[in-house]
């Protein structure tokens, strides 16, 4: 256990020298500052200066493109789902059709339908599916949505088919 003490520079209050970030420049080893009054200073800041922040993220990025594309691939791994509904809220706005889903919106209407593909009844797997597809001007609204199974939204196509009761 740690019994040295230190007083935070920012708040005056006496703290065990755990509660301090490390700062090896430091002649104790340790900042003038304890962490909660750091981390309190830094959130502010970066509320107080967002566009730094972002600026600030864009160089990491450009620095090391290669992390950035495997944090990428591994939240796409891992949330497969989001990742759909991004696609579509995507292709919705580049084609001007409107309506925006959310993940809540889908989880909801696939629970409403009992987890089952609409078309054939098989339980598993669903996909997103338009009754009035978005090429065909429908929007990414969730009354234009339907939740089938990947085969049977294939099946579908193009086509404007309505399975909902």
């Amino acid at each position: 256990m740690d019994s040295i003490t230190k007083v935070c520079r920012k708040c005056g209050i006496e703290k065990s020298t755990s509660e301090y970030a490390k700062e090896p420049k430091a002649k104790s080893g340790i900042t003038a500052t304890c962490k909660a009054c750091l981390y309190k200073q830094d959130k502010e800041y970066a509320q107080a200066h967002p566009e730094k922040g972002r600026e600030r993220i864009r160089k990491h990025n450009q620095k090391f493109p290669e992390k950035r594309a495997k944090r990428r691939r591994d939240y796409i791994s891992k949330n497969p789902e989001k990742q759909a509904i991004y696609n579509q809220n995507r292709l919705a706005r580049k084609n001007g059709n409107g309506g925006f889903l959310t993940s809540k919106q889908w989880k909801d209407l696939c629970d409403f339908y009992g987890n089952k593909c609409l078309c054939c009844g098989k339980v598993g797997k669903l996909s997103i599916d338009h009754v009035k597809p978005l090429a065909l001007g429908g929007s990414n609204d969730i009354s234009n949505i339907q939740p089938l199974c990947q085969s049977c939204n294939s099946k579908k196509n193009m086509k404007h088919i309505d399975y909902r009761k």
